[in-house]
């Protein structure tokens, strides 16, 4: 009797194991039926380095040469202010030859020097300037000087048959050359009248 009863306990923790090892499987796959399935990783493209390259020249605006010419020829450094000092003072002398107080003088100094010679500044027919490439503004103290060669066209006797010419050198102050009022004030005055030569027969 005690054996059949040690056999069936024996049956009871077979029969428990099974029940719960089918109980564990199912719960088992259970869980795996929840767990999401894992997603693929992004695919990330990565530029290279040409296509860096292509991409900031577009966002870049690169001048042109005409662009850049007149960054340079702003008035920002030493020299382009000075360049343009100079450009002003040729602009300004060479207005000053029209008026007729420089004429005088000039046909004066010429009237001096060269034989035979008698006119005034309403014979003169034309001033032309030589050798502009040579001009310089020379800087003094409080003015600035100006020195240029002129050729002489004049009626002699104010005759328009004896057509003549003579070579001066005239020399100009440039007053007020001052870059804080925006050269309003600036202004060429005849110095003198030098160096007259080369009076001949045009």
């Amino acid at each position: 009797m005690g054996v059949y009863k040690m056999q069936a306990n024996q049956n009871k923790v077979i029969y428990t194991l099974i029940i719960s090892t089918i109980l564990i499987l199912a719960l088992g796959c259970y869980t795996l039926t929840q767990i999401p399935e894992a997603q693929e990783a992004p695919v990330i493209n990565v530029p290279t380095a040409n296509e860096i390259a292509t991409e900031v020249l577009t966002q870049v605006t690169i001048p042109t040469a005409e662009e850049i010419a007149l960054l340079i020829d702003m008035p920002d450094t030493i020299f382009s202010v000075l360049d343009y000092q100079e450009e002003l003072a040729i602009e300004l002398a060479t207005k000053e030859l029209d008026d007729d107080d420089v004429r005088e003088e000039i046909a004066e100094a010429i009237c001096d020097e060269c034989d035979d010679v008698d006119f005034d500044e309403d014979d003169i027919t034309r001033i032309k300037i030589l050798n502009r490439e040579d001009i310089e503004l020379v800087y003094l103290d409080e003015i600035a000087e100006l020195e240029l060669e002129l050729k002489v066209y004049f009626d002699n006797d104010g005759d328009e048959d004896e057509s003549e010419t003579a070579k001066v050198n005239v020399i100009f102050d440039i007053e007020d050359l001052d870059r804080g009022n925006d050269y309003e004030d600036t202004e060429a005055e005849l110095s003198s009248v030098t160096n007259v030569r080369s009076c001949s027969t045009d």
